[in-house]
This record gives structure tokens, C-alpha cells and sequence, in this order.
């Protein structure tokens, strides 16, 4: 398609020439105001719709018989209409009010071009020649019941923005029933049994559903609050410092969830990782279905019995391996 959104009269008048050998090719010639403007364009009309609509105070300013019996009409609200949107829904009430094609009712859509031929396969004569597109009006003024019609479509993109915002005030309630529990996401096989990862998974589920910042604090802080592991006595300090670490971590994520993208996420928890490796912090799985533990390790290695995990995987795996000093 080729639009000439700058051509004069004079342009146009000196290539008509030019449109007719396109036309004749099989190109389609099309017309439409150029800017924002004050017209509406209303497709697919037959000859009873056109004299209903001239009856309720809707006369066309330009009548074009794209095919026979197949009609376009220009309708001119008589002010500009600079609000594209606003534009288009006054278009889209047009098209549903009198029965157009409401897939033509774009603020900018085009029209058929009087003077060339409608090259649909469609639309072809029974001569298997394509229709002229011929002008049956064009008056130019704007119709009687124009003021009455833009404030109605003025009080219905209202109505519709106050709708909207119900709808997303009742989502955002039924988020927040719907949010699931966190021992449902620490049981969750996904995660292995790896706690601090299930508490980020559930941290950014629940601020994604509205639940405020503070209670997913409080959530997690609970969750962790008692002992989950039933070990010696001598490990469970430690351990409760590695639940803690994990703890921060993901309340970490549920603040940055407030204010970064998703993205942004993406790079804290891959700095949390990067610190947890700076640490030489081992990842180990402890007792079946007791979770995994984070317990900072010395620097003279892992024993291998105790199934190292690098973050999360396993070290056959070759992602990570521990050696002795």
C-alpha cells in the first residue's frame, strides 16, 4: 500500500492517470482524511439503513456505492474530534447503532475512492467485471443530531472506564483470596525440598495476587519462626541461620517486587546466588522430606557423603564440584 498523505488537488488531479493504470492492475484506491479530523466512516450500509439513519437525524455528508446496493457513508460531527480513541468509539457506536462492519471503524480507516473500480473477488458484476465505485452525495454538513450523539459517547467511555475499574477492584479482592498457602509451595516437588527457594517462588506469587508487603513478611517470618528440623542439638543453630539468610533473600525479592520488573528480579536473585557462592556456601540435602539445608561450610572441602548440591542440583551433574583442601 502506498499512502500519499501529502499530495494537494492539483497532485492528485495530475496522477489520476497513474491511479487509474494501478486500478486497472488490480490495485485498490482508497481515501481518508489526512490529521485528525471531524469525520466517521460507516461501511457495509444498504440503501433502507442509509434513509433510517437521514430519518433519526444522522444525514450522511457523503454517500459512495462501493458495489451494488453496498454502501459507505462520511458522517461529519462538525468539530474535530483531536482524541483518537474518542474517535473511534464514536465510530464503533455508528457501526453498532446501524448495523456497519465493525472492523472498519478505526479513527483513521479508509474509504473506497469514487471514480475506480472495487477489485474484491467478491463484489464482481455477473459480467465478471469489477464495480464502478460511484458518488451519490456529498453534501458536506454535519448532521442534526450530532451534539446529542458525542455526549452519549462521551457518558458511555465513562461508563466503561467505571466498569473497568470495578472489575479490577474485584480481581485484585479475589487475588487475594486466592492466594495459595506457603507450605503448599515448601511441599511443592519443583523445588526440591529447597526452602529458600519455595519462599521466593511464594513471595512473588503473593505480591503478584496484591497481597500487601507486610503480610508476606509476616507469613514467612512465621513460617520460619519454628524448628523445621528435627536434628542434633549441635546443628540447629546453624541451621537456623541458614533459614534466615534464606528468609532475607526473599523478602528481598518481595520489596524489589514493588517497585522493579521482572527482569530486575531475575538479576537479584541471580546477586543472591553469586553472594551464596562467595561464601562457599554448600547446598545439602539433610533427610528426606525434612528440606534441604544451607550450612556455610569450611574451606577444606565437603565430604562427599553428604551428597553435595550446587544451589539447588545435584554435583554429578558437573555444574559445581567441591574438592578437598
Amino acid at each position: 500500500m502506498l499512502l500519499r498523505s501529502c499530495w494537494s488537488a492539483k497532485q492528485i488531479d495530475a496522477a489520476l492517470g497513474w491511479l487509474r493504470r494501478e486500478n486497472v492492475r488490480g490495485a485498490h484506491i482508497f481515501v481518508r482524511p489526512h490529521g485528525a479530523h471531524a469525520l466517521s466512516l460507516v461501511d457495509d450500509l444498504s440503501a433502507e439503513t442509509i434513509a433510517r439513519m437521514t430519518d433519526a437525524g444522522f444525514q450522511p455528508a457523503v454517500v459512495v456505492e462501493t458495489s451494488p446496493d453496498n454502501f459507505q457513508v462520511w458522517l461529519n460531527h462538525g468539530q474535530i474530534l483531536s482524541d483518537r480513541t474518542f474517535s473511534t468509539r464514536a465510530a464503533k457506536e455508528l457501526a453498532r447503532r446501524f448495523g456497519g462492519d465493525p472492523s472498519g471503524t478505526d479513527w483513521r480507516h479508509f474509504g473506497r475512492l469514487a471514480g475506480f473500480t472495487n477489485q474484491k473477488p467478491k463484489r464482481r458484476l455477473r459480467s465478471a467485471l469489477p464495480p464502478f465505485v460511484r458518488l451519490h452525495e456529498c453534501e458536506g454538513h454535519s448532521y442534526a443530531a450530532a451534539r446529542e450523539f458525542l455526549e452519549e459517547v462521551k457518558w458511555l467511555a465513562e461508563q466503561t472506564r467505571a466498569e473497568r475499574a470495578s472489575l479490577t477492584t474485584s480481581r485484585s479482592s479475589s487475588n487475594e483470596d486466592s492466594v495459595r498457602r506457603l507450605t503448599d509451595f515448601q511441599r511443592d516437588p519443583r523445588y526440591g525440598g529447597d526452602l529458600h527457594r519455595a519462599d521466593m517462588a511464594w513471595a512473588l506469587h503473593a505480591a503478584s495476587r496484591g497481597l500487601p508487603e507486610q503480610e508476606i513478611t509476616n507469613e514467612i517470618l512465621h513460617a520460619r519462626a519454628a524448628p523445621l528440623w528435627t536434628a542434633r542439638r549441635n546443628r540447629i543453630a546453624p541451621r537456623r541461620r541458614c533459614a534466615c539468610r534464606s528468609r532475607s533473600a526473599a523478602l528481598n525479592v518481595v520489596r524489589r517486587r514493588f517497585t522493579a520488573s521482572a527482569p530486575a528480579l531475575r538479576a537479584a536473585s541471580l546477586c543472591h546466588a553469586c553472594r551464596l557462592r562467595s561464601r562457599r556456601i554448600q547446598i545439602t540435602r539433610n533427610r528426606p522430606g525434612l528440606g534441604e539445608t544451607v550450612a556455610p561450610q569450611k574451606w577444606r572441602g565437603v565430604k562427599e557423603s553428604r551428597h553435595a548440591l550446587a544451589f539447588g542440583k545435584r554435583e554429578q551433574r558437573g555444574e559445581m564440584r567441591w574438592t578437598d583442601a
